[in-house]
């Protein structure tokens, strides 16, 4: 049996076979952002819920007041973890399944990847995200941890754990300010 492909159909079909799996990517990949982002969301929901349920177990127990800066910045650090990694998903799809795509087809595709950073407000709205941001997570955490001070003239004990919750406080909201001011900076797994 003798190959009756020529040339130009062997790379019609590479052509097709690689348009397959590019589209299968961009598939795969826009359903795990969609995913990181509703995870995202879901964790300013458990930090009101949080925020909640400590104001009212503090009013019988003002050491609950300790908890809350635990939670807020462990969800505050998974939200901006899982911000961080939807932002690199889109500018891979940006700057580089974009461009494969557009390659094959011949003309640019993927136009709303980009088009809607174009917007001239969009600087105004990341200041704004940040401030929600920073009063969502880690100032929650520090008005908890300066109650709990305030309140009970805490002991030793306490008092460290109060410190301490507060200055992971401060940590996280310096990564947010960090990653606000330049994108996608933070490290990660040792990776930029």
């Amino acid at each position: 049996m003798t190959d009756t492909t020529t040339p130009a159909t062997a790379i019609a079909v590479d052509r097709a076979a690689e348009l397959t799996v590019l589209l299968a990517e961009y598939g795969a990949l826009k359903d795990e952002q969609q995913k990181r982002i509703d995870r995202r969301d879901h964790t300013v929901l458990g930090t009101l819920t949080a925020i909640a349920a400590t104001l009212a177990a503090a009013a019988k127990l003002p050491e609950a007041l300790l908890l809350l800066p635990a939670v807020t910045v462990i969800l505050g650090w998974t939200h901006l973890v899982t911000d961080v990694k939807v932002a690199t998903a889109g500018q891979y799809l940006r700057d580089g399944l974009s461009v494969r795509l557009s390659a094959l087809a011949g003309a640019p595709v993927l136009g709303w990847e980009t088009a809607h950073r174009a917007d001239g407000r969009r600087r105004q709205r990341r200041c704004l995200q940040l401030a929600v941001d920073l009063a969502t997570f880690p100032a929650p955490a520090l008005v908890s941890a300066g109650a709990y001070v305030a309140l009970t003239g805490p002991p030793v004990l306490g008092g460290i754990a109060a410190v301490g919750l507060a200055a992971a406080a401060i940590v996280l909201a310096g990564q947010q300010a960090l990653y606000a001011a330049g994108g996608r900076r933070l490290r990660i797994g040792g990776r930029r």
